[in-house]
């Protein structure tokens, strides 16, 4: 028996070890002996299979159509899908550099960093979340809408209008390339982050894309008067940033796009490289 008072010697902590590792053995015994279901072991091993046929091809089947070239990527996995009889994967998440020209994946391979070798300063991580499309039903949902199958094309991020009021926009001097569009019933109190429009690069809609810095420990928006907004400058510091998916869009997909302020002097350039860096990376199906 276990008493209620504590451990006095080191041989009681001893057996007391022991008692627990007994039950957790039984436990785990126990366990180990309930069977898995007929049809979740064999999707399991479909998984494990598709999985392991994924790794002998850089070109990566995408379920619906099309390949990945994870060649032009710092990974040879993505995600593992099995679906109507198709091995394929529907998505990836890997990093880059925007370098200040052009657009270099993270591996040691792509950047021709020695170990150990510092990242230079002026280079830019974009972290990316990407979700590959299902090109044959979007196809198919163009030519004969369903709505139980295809998602309303109406349907999207409202996000902002294409023109805002003029009195309401900011231009931040240290951040030529971006502006901020202030709310017009001013930012309120429990609001700790900015969203920064590219004023260069609208949507294909024309409606405007958006870099949300969505924590600024040190800033209070509702406190920032439009003065203070034009001579915002996060300097070196890294505070989060990210693109959301319906504003970054690519050949076959979209991402989330994840980054720091010291990305934002430049953010649209990187982005529309990296745009075509990964609309390069995907072969669509014909």
């Amino acid at each position: 028996m276990i008493g209620t008072g504590p451990l006095h010697s080191a041989a009681s902590a001893k057996g007391y070890v022991a008692l627990l590792s007994g039950a957790l053995l039984l436990l785990m015994q126990g366990c180990s002996k309930r069977e898995e279901p007929a049809e979740q072991k064999a999707y399991r091993q479909q998984l494990e299979a598709c999985s392991e046929q994924l790794q002998k091809d850089p070109l990566v089947p995408i379920v619906g159509g099309g390949y990945l070239d994870t060649r032009r990527l710092d990974f040879n996995a993505t995600t593992v899908r099995f679906e109507d009889g198709q091995c394929g994967t529907d998505g990836f998440e890997t990093s880059f550099y925007w370098t200040g020209e052009k657009i270099v994946p993270a591996g040691q391979k792509f950047t021709g960093l020695l170990p150990g070798q510092e990242t230079p300063k002026h280079w830019r991580r974009l972290n990316v979340a990407a979700q590959l499309g299902n090109q044959r039903m979007g196809r198919a949902c163009q030519e004969h809408f369903d709505p139980k199958k295809c998602v309303d094309p109406k349907h999207k991020n409202p996000g902002l209008p294409p023109t805002w009021p003029e009195e309401r926009i900011v231009r931040p001097i240290a951040y030529p390339g971006l502006e901020i569009w202030m709310p017009v019933d001013g930012y309120k109190k429990d609001v700790g982050g900015i969203y920064f429009v590219m004023k260069d690069w609208p949507r294909p809609d024309g409606t405007p894309r958006e870099v949300n810095c969505w924590h600024l420990p040190g800033y209070d928006p509702s406190a920032m008067t439009k003065k203070d907004l034009e001579h915002l400058d996060f300097g070196n510091r890294t505070l989060p940033c990210q693109v959301e998916g319906w504003d970054f869009s690519f050949v076959g997909g979209a991402a989330r796009i994840s980054t720091g302020t010291e990305a934002l002097r430049d953010i649209t350039p990187a982005l529309q490289a990296l745009q075509q860096y990964i609309s390069g990376s995907i072969s669509r199906e014909r």
